[in-house]
This record gives C-alpha cells, sequence and structure tokens, in this order.
C-alpha cells in the first residue's frame, strides 16, 4: 500500500508521461473489479493521491476526469460503481481547490446525474445509486460555497458557463422517469437556487423563468429532456 502511493508522487512527475497514463490506466482497471471491494477501495485512494501529486505538480487533471466519466456512463454497474466511489475520494481534494471546482464543478454534477440515470436499474445490493446520491450532495455544498465565483459567466467553465444555466438545467431534470433523478435533481435545485444574484427563493425563480416562456409547450418541452446518455467524450 504505502509503495504504491509513493510510486504514484513519484510518476505524476511530467517527464514520466507513458508511466503516468499506464498507472493510471491500471488505477481504473481495479476500481471496476467485480469480487475486491479492498481492491476498488484501494484504487479509489490511489487515484484520490494521484489527483493530489498532480495539483502539486501542476499536471493537467483531464486524462483523469475523462477516464472516470467513461467509467460513470457505462453499462456495466460494477464500472459505474468504480466511479461513484473514486468521486467521494476526489471530494475533498477538489472542494479545496478553486480553479478545478471553477472549471470542473458543473459538468461534474452532470456526470454524476447522467450515471445516476442508468444506476436505477443496479441490484441495490451494489449501492451505486446511494453513493451517487452522496456525491451530488458534496457537490451541492461545493457550489454554495463557490457561488460567488461560480455565479460569473465563464466560456471555460465546463458544461455550464454559469450557475444560472446550470440551475435551469437541474429544473428540467425534476422531471425525469428515474425517481432517484427527479429526488436528487430537486434536491440540489432547492440547495443552489438561492445562490443566484437577486434570488431569495425557489418560487422567485420559477415565476421568472415561466414569465420568459413564450408558449405552454415550451414549458413542457423543458420539461421532457432528452432520454440520451449526454456524450463527455469531447473533454
Amino acid at each position: 500500500g504505502p509503495l504504491v502511493l509513493q510510486v504514484i508522487r513519484w510518476y505524476v512527475n511530467p517527464k514520466f508521461s507513458d508511466e503516468k497514463i499506464a498507472l493510471l490506466d491500471a488505477f481504473i482497471e481495479a476500481l471496476s473489479n467485480k469480487t475486491n471491494s479492498g481492491l476498488r477501495s484501494f484504487s479509489a485512494k490511489c487515484l484520490a493521491v494521484f489527483l493530489q501529486w498532480s495539483i502539486k505538480s501542476k499536471v493537467d487533471p483531464k486524462p483523469l476526469m475523462k477516464r472516470l466519466y467513461s467509467l460513470a456512463i457505462h453499462p456495466n454497474a460494477f464500472m459505474r460503481l468504480g466511479c461513484a466511489l473514486a468521486f467521494k475520494k476526489l471530494y475533498p481534494i477538489l472542494r479545496e481547490e478553486t480553479h478545478l471546482v471553477n472549471i470542473f464543478i458543473f459538468e461534474m454534477a452532470d456526470i454524476v446525474l447522467a450515471s445516476l440515470r442508468l444506476a436505477v436499474n443496479d441490484s441495490s445490493s451494489i449501492g451505486t445509486v446511494q453513493i451517487l446520491e452522496s456525491v451530488i450532495e458534496s457537490l451541492g455544498r461545493v457550489i454554495v460555497v463557490r457561488a460567488s465565483i461560480l455565479s460569473k459567466p465563464n466560456q471555460g467553465r465546463r458544461g455550464h458557463s454559469d450557475l444560472s444555466k446550470f440551475v435551469s438545467y437541474l429544473f428540467s431534470q425534476i422531471a425525469r422517469p428515474e425517481v432517484p433523478v427527479r429526488r436528487t435533481a430537486f434536491g440540489l435545485f432547492l440547495s443552489i437556487v438561492t445562490e443566484i444574484p437577486g434570488i431569495g427563493s425557489a418560487k422567485q425563480w420559477i415565476e421568472q423563468f415561466a414569465r420568459k416562456i413564450k408558449k405552454p409547450e415550451d414549458f413542457w418541452r423543458i420539461l421532457e429532456p432528452s432520454r440520451a446518455i449526454p456524450d463527455f467524450e469531447t473533454i
């Protein structure tokens, strides 16, 4: 265990490009192990250490995020479980890094909701739904803390350019057919909508939103989102 963590610290260095990717792929593969829960947990810890040293070494975290996103929307339940475990471990590190929150937080929330849509068909014994719901709650707390930054439009921000657009997206997810997705999206909507400048309540936001709708059918179109799983391969 300790030796592996030291190896991560060494190979995250930019001069070990090929070795770093090989190490990352090994952790991702172990993260999805179907039979060894201890290996999954340790792999998630290793990825957290990988991110930690990537930040300290000023290494781009996109290769890590891309691989986790691929797991999150994979048809295999254990791959999605592995991603959920990794996100749980990454959260305490990400929340302290304003730059990473600014760039990735909305996209991470999107991908977790997409993963949750798939997880509703998983066996309850796996626990994917519960872990993903916990991850969303954690991301929501970060959004509240960083709301002043996230409220400002940023075209370099992944997923949604600002908090207002993300809240509009959450509102569209409240009508999804999957109960955990509806419940989670609604809870996150209520927890962050008042962080939008000038919004004092969810009721006020909905009233303003309704006034922007020109035709009734537009309202229902927004509340009937596509069933397609979004494509996150462009990261």
